[in-house]
């Protein structure tokens, strides 16, 4: 038999599950790069765009939040990324060390 002190922490459990779906926060979503890019086309660098753009490696703005997978990109370097980093702030991203 499932006690009341169950019930709720599965009915807990299923409201939590429920906000995280249908109210993501920005650090929840998924965000292309394409997307993030003609957002903000006008705030960053060209060499930073150009970066951006002949990307085929990554998809999704996450994967490159963090220094080491943005290194790969062709182009760029420490300054480049902390602009990058400086942007995603400035927008209410976080980045990941």
């Amino acid at each position: 038999m499932i006690t009341r002190e169950e019930y709720n922490k599965a009915l807990d459990i299923v409201e939590e599950y429920q906000r995280q779906i249908f109210n993501p926060t920005n650090k929840e979503k998924r965000i292309l790069i394409d997307d993030f890019m003609q957002e903000n086309k006008y705030e960053m660098s060209v060499r930073l765009f150009n970066s951006l753009k002949k990307n085929s490696s990554f998809t999704y703005l996450d994967e490159i939040s963090s220094m080491k997978p943005f290194l790969t990109l062709r182009d760029v370097g420490k300054k480049t990324w902390w602009e990058f980093s400086d942007l995603l702030h400035s927008k209410g991203y976080e980045t990941k060390k």
